[in-house]
């Protein structure tokens, strides 16, 4: 039963049920501590940006490659691919940010209110990894409109402005991709339930 759990179909209902539990979590209640079971292994299966960036970097960028492959074998076979997987559609920043801000965060911080002693090491690194990866969205703006002859710019290379890493964790930025899907996942959000878009993707992250 455990490991069903880790199925993103069923995150909302999971996540949901927990968070009825918590105001008079029993510890003595079965039910309460299987619920209690799921939560903490899903937040084990999807809890690479909680890592520090030399593991979380690299899962990051073999998932989307994954993604990648599968999108471009799936055109080539003429068949219907989904937005998150396609090279043309998303980036590394577009795609983290949307899954650290309705997936992870709201698992991490329910977690955190049973456990209280445990949000500066769970919550506080997701925190600061959707700061960099923003910072990374807005650097990949600035290069698209400067390659489409828009204003000219100086971009800092280490991405973090003042020559340091202002106290966030150092990450590579993400290979030329289109920003289109920028705006795509903007109007996603914008869903009366914005984790669906995020729940509906295989993550292992």
């Amino acid at each position: 039963m455990l490991i069903l759990a880790t199925d993103m179909a069923r995150h909302s209902e999971i996540v949901d049920d927990f968070k009825n539990k918590l105001d008079n979590f029993d510890y003595g209640n079965v039910n309460h501590l299987n619920v209690l079971k799921m939560i903490l292994i899903k937040a084990c299966d999807i809890s690479n940006e909680v890592r520090p960036n030399t593991v979380a970097e690299p899962w990051v960028d073999c998932l989307l490659e994954e993604y990648f492959n599968q999108a471009e074998t799936e055109k080539q076979e003429g068949l219907p691919v989904a937005p998150f997987m396609d090279r043309e559609k998303v980036t590394k920043s577009s795609a983290q940010i949307g899954f650290i801000k309705f997936v992870l965060i709201p698992l991490f911080e329910s977690i955190c209110q049973l456990f209280p002693q445990a949000e500066e090491r769970l919550v506080a690194p997701l925190r600061q990894a959707r700061e960099h990866y923003e910072e990374l969205k807005e650097k990949e703006e600035e290069i698209r409109r400067i390659s489409q002859g828009g204003r000219s710019g100086v971009i800092n290379e280490g991405g973090r402005g003042g020559g340091g890493d202002g106290g966030h964790r150092s990450r590579s930025p993400s290979s030329g991709r289109s920003e289109e899907t920028e705006r795509h996942a903007n109007k996603s959000s914008a869903a009366t339930n914005p984790s669906q878009r995020w729940t509906s993707r295989p993550m292992i992250l």
